[in-house]
Order: C-alpha cells, then sequence, then structure tokens
C-alpha cells in the first residue's frame, strides 16, 4: 500500500501520522509505503494519492484506508502563492492484476471525503466482480468520479 500526497500542501508528519494510523489499525509496516509526491508546476495543486491492491484493501477495510486519508487530509497547509479555497482531490488507485479502477473525489469537506471513500464498495464490486473483461488482453483500467449530490460513485467508464 502507498500513500503518499503533494508536498507543497502537506508535510511530512501528516504522512508519518498515516503510516501510524495505518499501523496501529493492523497493516504491518513493511507493507506501507509513505512518501512525498511532487507536482511539476509553480503552484500544483493539492492532491493526496493512495494505492492499494484489491485483495489488501478488501482485507483491511475502507474505514482504515479513510482513517489514513483523514490523517493527511486534516494537516493541508496552503503554500505560499497557492489558493486556500482550491479543492483537493483524494486519488485512490486500486489494482488487482491487470486491472485497476482510479477513484477519484474533489473536495474540501471532509464528510463529503469520508463519504466516499466508505462507499467505495459500491464501485469495486461494480468493476472487479461484475463486470466482464473487455479490453483484448484483459486489461481493464477505468475511473470513476464521486458525486456526492446523489451520493454515488460515477460508473466507470
Amino acid at each position: 500500500m502507498r500513500i503518499s500526497a503533494d508536498h507543497a500542501w502537506f508535510d511530512d508528519g501528516a504522512l508519518i501520522e498515516a503510516e501510524e494510523q495505518l499501523i496501529i489499525r493492523g497493516v504491518g509496516g513493511e507493507l506501507i509505503r509513505a512518501e512525498r509526491a511532487h507536482q511539476f508546476s509553480f503552484v500544483p495543486d493539492p492532491q493526496i494519492f493512495i494505492e492499494v491492491a484489491y485483495p489488501f484493501l478488501l482485507s483491511i477495510g475502507s474505514s482504515a484506508v479513510w482513517d489514513a486519508i483523514k490523517k493527511v487530509f486534516g494537516r493541508r497547509r496552503t503554500p505560499s502563492g497557492g489558493d486556500k479555497k482550491a479543492l483537493t482531490a483524494v486519488n485512490i488507485s486500486i489494482v488487482d492484476g491487470d486491472c485497476s479502477l482510479n477513484a477519484v473525489v474533489t473536495t474540501n469537506d471532509e464528510a463529503v471525503a469520508q463519504r466516499a471513500v466508505e462507499s467505495l464498495d459500491q464501485a469495486l464490486t461494480s468493476f472487479f466482480q461484475n463486470s466482464p473483461i473487455s479490453a483484448p488482453e484483459g486489461n481493464r483500467k477505468s475511473v470513476t468520479v464521486w458525486e456526492d449530490a446523489s451520493h454515488k460513485w460515477t460508473p466507470p467508464a
């Protein structure tokens, strides 16, 4: 499992706290990689990145992932030249073999991000278990976006 966040917006302490939270939730420290993300932009967007294997996510649960994200989300700071109102994008990549689903929620409201992450199961079930493999080599990569008004993930493309 990898957790990273743009260093301009989130300090190293936030990533350390997220890693500690995952360990508290029973994830072995050797299974976690916490690192800075650097975007090549004068004033990058505030972004948090999570990458996790689907079977691993099933074993730890989305609430453990939310606990880690919450630690980072809550320590956001605005860099010099940054827009205090810029929305934070939480990008969660769930990978299972050659298939991957990227789930994105963009918000500054922690409650919105929590609803999205904790209801991620609906998108995962649809993508990994219910949809047939359609790509010639069996590779499926898709993106789903959280629609808070309907409290649903958009169907993966």
